[in-house]
């Protein structure tokens, strides 16, 4: 009936145009730091070199094959 854990891929402010970046003093990073509950990675956990190239790729392909499709 516990919560024992979670993992999150945001923190809520990270959006907002005054947010100064200072994850490190964020309180649930500082929870993270502290426990071993809670997970965080960042939203753009993703957007690393090897995903942009296959995203391109699979958009590249997902194009050829529209374009055959339209002839």
């Amino acid at each position: 009936g516990r919560l024992a854990g979670a993992a999150l891929d945001v923190i809520p402010e990270e959006f907002d145009p005054d947010f100064t970046g200072d994850v490190g003093a964020h309180p649930l990073v500082q929870y993270a730091g502290k426990h071993d509950n809670l997970l965080i990675t960042p939203h753009i956990a993703g957007s690393t070199l090897d995903s942009w190239g296959t995203c391109q790729e699979r958009i590249i392909k997902m194009l050829v094959e529209a374009l055959k499709e339209s002839r």
